[in-house]
């Protein structure tokens, strides 16, 4: 039962899992999936489990495909791999086991390697992990090595204490997987956000465009695109952007719960209804927090971008569930000629006090950029005071990064000490441990726990362009899709 390990969600890819196969098993007949229409760029999301069947003559083998959104927990207690879900890739029904064992790894290798860098594939349990270099090397093999007898040669064995795994040597005969052109050294990367763009009709997306505002904005990175027809492509650079396109709509549902949280939204809501199709933007970025705030920059700019086109309804942040019309969309984009990144596009705020003298206010959407969320309870000041030393400590945190320690004092002038800053685990109810920084401006105020949702209220603090909104409690962290 082979198992891949991944970081983030991917999607399907039809046309090329069919070319895959049909290029290593030319006799066979192929069908990936019920959407497999012969298209050349077709590709659907994982909502629900495949089926890839090949034919030939009276033979059938099946391949069932599922999606997972939970870790992987090995039968046998090993400590697999750092992910946060994984694929089920059912055993091809083939008698033989050098066929079943290749077919699995051509539809490892093509969903994976240039869908999610951090993707890991055990062929069968018991074996060694394989990372995607790894794939490519024993998928390049297995012309003079059709068994496969070389898989436990490469990848990373399993492990069952916390002591790091042991890395086998080189393998002497394996072909390396050549690094593609222009690839840059790479570093531990993490998933930054994800954000769906709506589309009633097909879209031309002008990629050279883009590469030359991409460069002018962070000329060291390095930023080119690698597009195909239909909206699929990757953007790579000093950090990595999925344009992954679906021919089919957004969960309605999932619509509704950002409008409720979006009370901003100006767009036509029945133009959005009518949407036929979407292009999905994940964004991963290395660790270091200047890499990330500029990849999340270069992301903007191609959420605007996108957002552009006459076909574009709608701009969904699937961290945290908000939605906005393409042209409230665009104009995030001036924010960055201020070297800043829009606030209210990538966060949201939810209120979940709005009492005067005890506010409590807590975010979403910091914790891939700051490594936490931003929190207070309790605040012993009129709402739109609170809200508003909210909003300067959330700018200042965005422009300078995780700058302040647990104990620190801040304020909007020097002297000024009326906030205090700890760390310390969230009180709100996650899908996830998350740690918070909590704002404590005094003692005093009656004792408050984190509550249900609350209805929106039409704004609070003063009106800036980066401000950023509030936002419920109740479903946070939904993925909207």
């Amino acid at each position: 039962m082979p198992t891949l390990l991944l970081s983030h969600p991917i999607a399907f890819p039809v046309a090329l899992l069919s070319a895959a196969l049909r290029g290593r098993f030319p006799t066979v007949a192929w069908r990936v999936g019920e959407e497999d229409f012969g298209g050349r760029n077709e590709a659907v999301t994982l909502d629900r489990p495949q089926t890839i069947m090949g034919r030939e003559g009276e033979v059938i083998v099946l391949v069932g495909v599922e999606l997972r959104h939970e870790p992987y927990r090995p039968a046998n207690g090993h400590r697999p791999p750092e992910h946060r879900l994984h694929i089920h890739i059912s055993r091809p029904s083939t008698e033989k086991d050098s066929i079943a064992r290749l077919i699995a790894l051509i539809v490892a290798v093509t969903m994976a390697v240039d869908q999610d860098r951090g993707a890991r594939l055990q062929l069968e349990p018991g074996e060694n992990w394989l990372d995607g270099r790894d794939m490519l090397a024993l998928l390049r093999s297995a012309e003079n090595d059709p068994d496969l007898r070389q898989r436990n040669l490469l990848g990373q064995p399993q492990t069952f204490d916390a002591t790091p795994a042991a890395v086998p040597e080189p393998l002497e005969n394996a072909p390396a997987a050549a690094a593609p052109e222009g690839a840059r050294e790479q570093k531990e990367r993490a998933h930054l956000g994800t954000f769906t763009i709506l589309l009633d009709g097909d879209v031309f997306i002008d990629w050279p465009r883009i590469d030359e505002v991409m460069q002018k904005i962070d000329p060291e990175g390095g930023w080119h695109s690698v597009a195909t027809p239909g909206g699929m492509g990757m953007i790579m650079g000093r950090a990595s952007i999925m344009a992954i396109w679906s021919p089919i709509p957004m969960d309605a549902a999932a619509i509704q719960d950002a409008y409720m949280r979006s009370f901003w939204f100006d767009g036509d809501r029945a133009r959005v209804a009518r949407h036929r199709q979407y292009i999905s933007l994940n964004v991963e970025s290395p660790e270091d927090y200047r890499d990330r705030l500029t990849t999340a920059k270069i992301a903007t700019l191609v959420i605007g971008a996108i957002a552009g086109v006459p076909q574009a309804s709608a701009v969904f942040n699937n961290a945290v569930t908000t939605i906005f019309s393409p042209e409230m969309a665009r104009k995030q984009v001036g924010i960055l000629h201020t070297d800043e990144l829009p606030i209210q596009l990538w966060t949201w705020t939810a209120p979940n006090s709005l009492e005067d003298g005890n506010v409590c206010l807590t975010t979403g959407g910091f914790l891939p950029l700051l490594g936490f969320e931003i929190e207070v309870w309790n605040g012993p000041h009129p709402v739109a005071l609170v809200s508003e030393k909210m909003s300067q400590t959330l700018r200042y945190l965005l422009i300078n990064g995780p700058v302040i320690n647990h104990g620190d004092t801040i304020g909007a002038e020097p002297g000024d000490r009326s906030i205090r800053c700890f760390f310390g685990d969230s009180k709100v109810d996650r899908p996830q441990p998350t740690r918070a920084m909590f704002l404590e401006f005094d003692t005093g105020a009656a004792a408050a726990q984190p509550r249900k949702d609350l209805p929106l209220p039409p704004s609070i603090g003063p009106a800036q362009a980066d401000a950023p909104m509030l936002r419920r409690a109740g479903g946070f962290g939904r993925k909207g899709l």
